[in-house]
């Protein structure tokens, strides 16, 4: 006997569905002396089933359906003769809409829970007593042939393969685009930016029964599964789920062929836009949203599959607040070329356009969107400099932080270097990148300074320095490399490509 899983198409070739071609030869010189079936028990690898339909099952997972053999008779004799009847061979096809028991009679009811993919497992049985009142359990009892080949008679299994992966950009050459917020599908739009979720349907190698040559193929999924997208935080041992972050869930069918092949998720922030600097992680569960069975075929899909982190390709992403003092209608603009006698800094070199912008006296500090937040002065922000931060409640004491461009302190030795009070003194104030006035409700937070808005000039590019704010009431004072020294991964670095 062999079990051969296979792919079904109509007459023009076009796919319609997978299943099973079941092959049950008689090689030997006798003829079988009682009529025989074949027992099929039918996993469908979706979990334990409600069995609505009643049909005949072991345990709460396992179809069993009976198919008629009758006799098999030798070779010879059915090489002799012409009828249909009289035969060495039966083949049966396993597929979707076969038909099965759900009572005592067989071969009468369609088997509709026949999907086309799981696992079955084939059993060769003869009837000892007649079949006009056999039942369910007097089949289930009926003696098994040995088959010359019984050693190779295993499960077959045919399920989906899934390919997980993640990126920052769509790939054109797949239209089946899903953007996706809190589990609602939202309209699509032009992706720039944000993370790009991809699942696609890979060959599956499925195992033949009583031959050694696997079958190889697209398998498609016979039912939608669900997909769950949760946002991760960093601590001390590693990543954890973010509770704060509100989980996406969404569920999706691959089909082999066509644009149903594979699909891309887009997960939506609650402003409408594609998340990005955040780890995010995809994982399988079923489509109702709760967690997949242990014995679903999707299981192993059901850890994190991958997970990923866009950078934006701004440096102030839009859950910030941003100063720009260069716009700012209290600011004031000191050019500083004559002071620059030695060239500018590296960063920014630009000495005949050099720029200092500070807060008017008497002018407006930069308000926030909540009237209860935290307002911010500025002093001595270099030409092309922007500043953003969190939205943070008003504090008690102010809280000054200048950065400084590594020109403006040399440290011989950064290693053995350590911060003093009221070290001010020793930075060439020419080189100050941005002086931030906050409150010390600002300490702590990650905020961001980008150098150079809007560059594309290879010797200055603009760049995004991602750190924690150290703020005084007397004043702090670092420069770039001190901030990279003593914040260790808090302080980041990165060109932004225009």
């Amino acid at each position: 006997m062999t079990v051969v899983p296979r792919e079904y198409t109509d007459l023009d070739g076009n796919f319609v569905y997978t299943g099973w071609r079941i092959n049950v030869e008689n090689i030997g010189s006798t003829s079988s002396r009682n009529e025989m079936f074949l027992q099929i028990e039918y996993n469908k690898l979706e979990g334990p089933q409600t069995n609505e339909q009643n049909f005949h099952m072991i345990g709460d997972e396992t179809y069993v359906s009976f198919k008629h053999i009758g006799v098999l008779y030798n070779s010879a004799e059915s090489a002799v003769n012409d009828s249909d009847n009289i035969s060495s061979t039966k083949i049966i096809d396993f597929i979707p809409g076969t038909t099965g028991s759900s009572s005592d009679a067989i071969n009468t009811t369609p088997f509709t829970s026949v999907t086309g993919m799981g696992e079955i497992t084939v059993r060769l049985k003869v009837n000892t007593q007649s079949t006009s009142n056999i039942t369910f359990a007097d089949r289930i009892a009926s003696p098994e042939i040995h088959l010359t080949n019984s050693g190779d008679v295993t499960k077959s299994r045919i399920v989906p393969t899934l390919n997980f992966s993640a990126g920052c950009t769509n790939e054109p050459s797949i239209s089946n685009d899903l953007f996706i917020n809190d589990s609602q599908e939202v309209a699509s739009f032009d992706h720039e930016e944000g993370i790009v979720f991809k699942i696609q349907l890979q060959d599956s190698v499925s195992n033949s029964v009583g031959i050694s040559n696997p079958v190889t193929m697209k398998i498609p999924m016979a039912s939608d599964i669900g997909f769950m997208i949760e946002a991760l935080t960093q601590t001390s041992t590693g990543y954890v789920v973010d509770p704060s972050w509100s989980a996406i869930q969404g569920s999706f069918r691959l089909l082999p062929g066509g644009n149903e092949e594979a699909i891309e998720i887009i997960p939506v922030n609650s402003s409408g836009d594609a998340v990005v600097e955040k780890q995010l992680r995809i994982r399988a569960i079923n489509k109702f949203g709760e967690e997949l069975p242990p014995t679903h075929w999707a299981s192993i899909y059901a850890s994190s599959q991958i997970a990923h982190s866009c950078d934006s390709r701004s440096c102030c992403i839009d859950t910030l607040e941003r100063l720009y003092p260069a716009s700012e209608e209290n600011s004031y603009a000191k050019p500083i070329t004559n002071i620059l006698t030695d060239g500018d800094c590296e960063i920014f070199n630009n000495v005949s356009g050099a720029t200092f912008y500070s807060k008017r006296y008497g002018g407006s500090s930069a308000d926030s969107s909540d009237a209860d937040a935290m307002w911010l002065s500025w002093k001595n922000f270099r030409e092309g400099v922007s500043f953003c931060y969190p939205t943070v409640s008003s504090g008690t004491n102010p809280s000054f932080m200048t950065i400084y461009d590594n020109r403006a302190r040399l440290i011989q030795n950064l290693i053995t270097h350590n911060k003093t009070e009221n070290d001010g003194q020793y930075y060439d104030p020419r080189y100050t990148i941005a002086e931030i006035g906050a409150q010390d409700t600002l300490n702590g937070q990650e905020v961001r300074v980008t150098v150079n808005i809007g560059s594309a000039f290879v010797g200055a590019p603009e760049t995004c320095y991602t750190f924690i704010f150290d703020g005084s009431l007397q004043g702090k004072h670092f420069t770039l490399e001190e901030l990279r020294h003593l914040q260790g991964s808090d302080f980041k670095s990165r060109e932004i490509t225009i």
